[in-house]
């Protein structure tokens, strides 16, 4: 399938790379208002170039956020198969919008939600049942940089966080969202605190100034807790069974520890977005943008 990628910054110099590895795409034109020295007929600054062109069946979008909607638009609208960075758009109706017109046009919109691609995180929702009822979930995602004047630590890093809520809770409702940014600065860091369902505890924290790089979920329930860590090289997730006795005092049970290879996870989404096309069907990374989306509506 001839592809195209849209924009060429850091991360889309990364998307190349997995896009070109993939054996279901042909990586044809790349479209940025970059000057590139090298392979100059192999780019363009004209988007017109890509949206013009029959053969280019799927377009990766790489470009900031604000550009998504009417380059993701612009490319349903010319018969092109959507993978966008995340997150999609930044709330509101828009993502409701491109989701109509893929569906009128029968294009697949897929965003790049790459979490939920984790073998570890996969693994976690099967595990759920064991722990009980979840009382709290708490997520970490802390780093120093990349920064993006233009987006905000949730849209850059708490995205993560809440496509993984949005993946292990399919029915979610919100009650309350509240948000606790750096003191002068808002951009790099901050924490979420939700309810959800009226009885799950949320707490999320993100962190684009942190000198130590974090990947953390951890969800408690009333007979166990697991926990995903993906810096531990000795085991990305852990499940620690307990039960609590008359008194009051937890006694421990059974435990278990995964070591789940975390570093091929590009490679599945991209797989993942061949096979949507391929099935005509992406309900499940659709119902991981819309909630989302409504968090970032919530936030903003």
């Amino acid at each position: 399938m001839k592809a195209a990628l849209i924009g060429y910054g850091y991360w889309g110099k990364i998307i190349r790379r997995y896009i070109e590895q993939n054996k279901n795409f042909e990586l044809v034109r790349i479209c940025t208002q970059e000057d590139v020295a090298e392979e100059k007929e192999f780019f363009t600054k004209d988007l017109q170039d890509i949206l013009a062109n029959q053969q280019i069946e799927a377009a990766f979008v790489c470009t900031p956020i604000a550009t998504h909607f009417e380059i993701c638009k612009s490319l349903i609208m010319s018969g092109k198969h959507v993978f966008c960075e995340k997150p999609t758009v930044r709330g509101g109706n828009a993502l409701e919008e491109l989701l109509r017109l893929s569906k009128d046009n029968h294009r697949i919109l897929y965003t790049d939600y790459i979490y939920t691609e984790s073998p570890s995180i996969i693994m976690m929702k099967e595990l759920l049942p064991q722990i009980g009822d979840i009382s709290d979930i708490e997520g970490e995602i802390s780093q120093f940089g990349n920064f993006y004047p233009q987006d905000t630590v949730f849209e850059v890093l708490g995205v993560h966080l809440f496509s993984v809520l949005a993946y292990l809770i399919p029915d979610m409702e919100i009650q309350t969202c509240d948000v606790f940014a750096l003191k002068g600065m808002p951009f790099y860091g901050g924490r979420v605190q939700m309810t959800v369902n009226d009885r799950i505890r949320v707490l999320f924290m993100c962190n684009l100034l942190n000198t130590k790089k974090i990947r953390m979920i951890k969800i408690y329930g009333t007979t166990g807790s697991i926990l995903f860590d993906m810096m531990d090289k000795e085991a990305t997730l852990r499940m620690q069974k307990y039960t609590q006795n008359s008194a009051g005092i937890i006694e421990k049970g059974e435990s278990r520890t995964w070591n789940f290879d975390e570093s091929n996870n590009l490679s599945t989404v991209i797989q993942k977005f061949h096979e949507a096309i391929i099935n005509e069907t992406n309900s499940q990374n659709e119902m991981v943008a819309q909630g989302v989306n409504m968090i970032l509506e919530m936030i903003q």
